[in-house]
């Protein structure tokens, strides 16, 4: 506040001595290279009056107040001398609706924020900025429509928009080049389309979420490299996602919670990722837009209830760490995986309920130790698809109610753990080239299984080997009358 008295008082002052003095640094008529040297604050039309004329300001510019004492300005028409400035923040404006008056900037050497300007309903005045430094950030602008006038931009650090309610569109960055850092919208509750990056090439990550009235993402042409993420999330109305066809770089492509969402199309040239995950996109019934991904580090398609088909995975031939089938009910078999041949770690299928065979897994018979999980699905009558595997490290069949047989392991010859739970159909075990259980043996809980064939397997064993670890046989049915 005594910053602002000040302020005022200087311009009493040389409303009095003005026309006595000569034309000096402070006057309201300028030399084309008046400077101000350092930062400024425009809180109220006399902090307008004592910077009108200038062309540059080396700091950053202020224009508003805090959230605890906001700024009433209405207009700032009297900065439209000013070209040059270090960086732009317009916030906690009351009553301003426009930029009209910065109309003449051409180059902001730090960033921009737009932030919290309650009435501001435009932001295109700003169209001959040719050069932002680092940031734009444009935020809690609840009257503002579009996202316009910067479309002589080429390069920033990173782009934020967001908590803008009533904007629907985004267009306006047609010669954005690259965005080194992030770029992040959301929570826009009225944006509808987002257009205008038709130049983009590189990104550092790219975020679209929280945006319920997003209707389809098309319009990323020219992007070809996004070294961390892209993720599509919580977008209530999204049907479908498509213009990504140059994207051959990735590190993260996750899509999730989008239910509206059909197809998943647009990233025919992506061959790799490292981390893929489709996740909660109940109506999503094909997402073939990846099947040119050949090696991932870790791939989750999760809780997809309409999906019946794994063909977005067509190319997929290695998975470095982590691979989850899980939760999709409609999914009836994993064709779609028909070139996978390696897994790192665990490869989990799980509670799919309409899943009836493994087919598709045929050549998923790499050596190296690996984790199989196949858990809680409801359909699944054989293990057709594991019959060239003769190695793992770990091999769980739990609560799988419609499994009658392990024939299709038949080739299994060693694991390290092995555990058969609470499988309720399953009446024989077929197990007949198994000679290593080196750690766990657990065969429990399997209530048409007879006990005696589980008590056969581990001697089976142990006719070759020992079992270091724990040995659990219990809960299977009672046959001790019966031969065997």
């Amino acid at each position: 506040m005594l910053v602002r008295f000040h302020k005022a008082i200087l311009v009493i002052v040389l409303s009095i001595i003005g026309p006595f003095l000569f034309i000096g640094c402070n006057s309201s008529s300028k030399s084309d290279d008046a400077i101000w040297e350092g930062d400024y604050t425009v809180f109220s039309k006399a902090d307008i009056e004592l910077i009108k004329g200038y062309n540059e300001i080396t700091g950053n510019l202020t224009i508003g107040g805090t959230p605890e004492e906001p700024s009433s300005l209405i207009s700032i028409e009297g900065l439209t001398a000013l070209k040059k400035i270090g960086g732009l923040s317009i916030e906690n404006n009351l009553n301003l609706r426009s930029l009209q008056g910065l109309g003449s900037i051409t180059h902001i050497e730090g960033s921009l924020y737009i932030v919290q300007n309650p009435l501001l309903e435009s932001i295109g005045v700003i169209t001959n900025t040719t050069h932002i430094a680092t940031d734009i950030v444009i935020a809690s602008n609840p009257a503002l429509k579009a996202v316009n006038g910067l479309n002589n931009l080429t390069h920033i650090e990173n782009l934020v928009i967001s908590d803008n309610d009533a904007m629907e569109s985004i267009h306006g960055f047609n010669r954005l080049t690259t965005v080194a850092g992030d770029i992040s919208i959301l929570l826009n509750n009225s944006l509808v389309s987002i257009d205008g990056f038709d130049s983009l090439k590189t990104s550092g990550t790219l975020l679209i979420s929280d945006n319920p009235a997003l209707e389809s993402i098309s319009d990323f042409p020219a992007l070809s490299s996004v070294n961390g993420y892209i993720i599509f999330s919580s977008l209530d109305s999204l049907s479908y996602i498509d213009g990504f066809n140059h994207v051959t770089q990735v590190g993260e492509l996750q899509v999730v919670l989008n239910d509206s969402l059909l197809e998943l199309n647009g990233f025919e040239k992506l061959t790799s990722a490292e981390f893929l995950r489709i996740d909660r996109c109940y109506n999503l019934i094909s997402f073939e837009g990846l099947s040119r991904i050949e090696k991932a580090s870790n791939v989750m398609i999760v809780h997809n209830a309409s999906l019946s088909n794994l063909n977005g995975l067509m190319s997929l031939k290695k998975v470095e760490e982590l691979l989850t089938i899980g939760w999709n009910d409609t999914l009836v078999n994993l064709d779609g995986l028909s070139k996978l041949e390696y897994v790192g770690w665990v490869f989990g299928i799980v509670d799919n309920n309409s899943l009836e065979s493994l087919r598709g897994l045929n050549r998923y018979t790499s050596l190296d130790d690996g984790f199989i999980d196949i858990s809680g699905n409801q359909s699944l009558t054989s293990l057709l698809g594991l019959e060239k595997r003769e190695q793992l490290f770990s091999l769980t069949i739990e609560s799988n109610p419609s499994l009658l047989n392990l024939s299709d392991l038949e080739r299994l010859s060693e694991v390290a753990h092995l555990k058969i739970i609470n499988n309720n159909q399953l009446v024989s075990l077929n197990l007949d080239s198994l000679r290593a259980v080196n750690t766990t043996f657990e065969v429990r809980d399997n209530p048409e299984l007879c006990n005696y064939l589980a008590i056969d397997l581990k001697e089976q064993v142990e006719a070759d080997s020992a079992i270091d670890g724990d040995i659990t046989i219990s809960g299977n049915k009672d046959c001790s009358t019966q031969s065997h």
